[in-house]
């Protein structure tokens, strides 16, 4: 049978998705759910771990516990290789303009060096092609130094978002990771609490990738 509550979410829309301590059977001095802003729904928050581990002890002393569950959902996003991002690189958009790059190099190079080959032979009083076609190669080796230019441009337009991109990704990963340790911190302060008061047995299930940081601690 249930005999308490307590839940938290930092979005209220998900919070307020959350059973009711009347479809639950529970009273209110059996339920807890926090959510929003100023860290009342943030894992990570103080506030938010006081308020829940005071809310077990509370139930630990008022009433009959045999088993106190932890249940998690730290994010998984930062971790998931479903995300669209993870098939959508910035590395690769940059691999994608080395490869236009080097093309505009080879395509200008190759402009260039038949512009020379037919001017040597000019000079060397060998048959040459007619001066509009010189006309047509010049303005070719015109042509493909600008694309060259703009592959150059390009390539580096890359490189700085992808960079960008990475150092965005870095400080999410962070965050995420913080919400990891934070969650099983709050784990093992329930668990303390519950064998200090009690004796009473506490697990945790949580489904989610591992986190990069936290590795090895709660995987899938």
């Amino acid at each position: 049978m249930l005999v308490g509550y307590v839940g938290f979410e930092q979005r209220s829309d998900l919070a307020a998705a959350a059973p009711h301590a009347q479809q639950l059977g529970l009273s209110p001095h059996q339920y807890l759910n926090l959510s929003g802003a100023g860290g009342t729904g943030d894992v990570t928050s103080t506030q938010l771990q006081t308020q829940v581990v005071g809310f077990v002890t509370e139930q630990l002393r008022l009433q009959q516990v045999d088993l106190v569950v932890v249940f998690g959902g730290p994010p998984c996003t930062m971790y998931s290789c479903a995300r669209p991002d993870t098939r959508t690189s910035p590395r690769r958009a940059v691999a994608a303009a080395e490869a236009a790059l080097k093309t505009a190099v080879a395509n200008e190079s190759y402009a260039l060096k038949r512009l020379a080959d037919e001017q040597q032979a000019a000079a060397a009083g060998q048959p040459a092609v007619s001066s509009p076609v010189l006309a047509v190669m010049r303005a070719s080796v015109d042509k493909r130094k600008a694309e060259r230019a703009q592959a150059e441009r390009d390539h580096l337009s890359a490189v700085a978002a992808a960079e960008q991109a990475e150092q965005e990704h870095d400080c999410m990963l962070q965050r995420s990771d913080d919400v990891v340790k934070a969650f099983l911190s709050l784990y093992q302060g329930i668990k303390a609490v519950c064998k200090a008061e009690r004796g009473v047995q506490c697990c945790v299930f949580m489904e989610n990738p591992e986190s990069t940081v936290v590795r090895g601690l709660w995987n899938r």
